[in-house]
C-alpha cells in the first residue's frame, strides 16, 4: 500500500510469522534509501500462508488482513490492537473461512442521497 506521504506498507506472508512493515523511502540523484519506521505482528501469532493485505485507514489506523486465518486486525499508530474481525468456520469444520484481499470503503452504496 503506497501512502500519500510516499511511505510503503508491506504485508509479509509467511508460515513462521506474518509481519507488516512501513518503510520510508528517500530518493536522491545518487541513491534510494529505505528505512523501516513502523512494524506490527500479532502477539498471538496470526499468520497468512499466502495472500494477506494491509491498508492505512482514513483514521490513521492500519487494517491488517490474515487471509488464510479469516482474520482482520485494526491496529493503532502505536501498534495497539483496536479490534478484530474473525470469520466463523463453516458449519461442521474446524477450518477458518478465508479472506482474499480487503479494501476500505466509506460505504458499499456510494454517498448518501441528499
Amino acid at each position: 500500500h503506497l501512502l500519500d506521504n510516499g511511505n510503503l506498507l508491506v504485508f509479509h506472508a509467511s508460515a513462521a510469522s506474518s509481519v507488516v512493515n512501513e518503510y520510508e523511502i528517500t530518493e536522491s540523484r545518487e541513491s534510494l534509501d529505505v528505512n523501516e519506521i513502523w512494524s506490527y505482528s500479532d502477539d498471538e501469532g496470526a499468520i497468512s500462508l499466502v495472500l494477506g493485505d494491509v491498508q492505512r485507514l482514513p483514521n490513521g489506523n492500519t487494517l491488517v488482513v490474515y487471509s488464510t486465518e479469516g482474520k482482520m486486525h485494526e491496529v493503532s499508530p502505536t501498534g495497539e490492537l483496536v479490534q478484530i474481525l474473525q470469520a466463523d468456520p463453516p458449519a461442521g469444520t474446524a477450518l477458518y473461512s478465508d479472506f482474499g484481499y480487503a479494501n476500505f470503503r466509506e460505504t458499499l452504496y456510494g454517498p448518501p442521497l441528499r
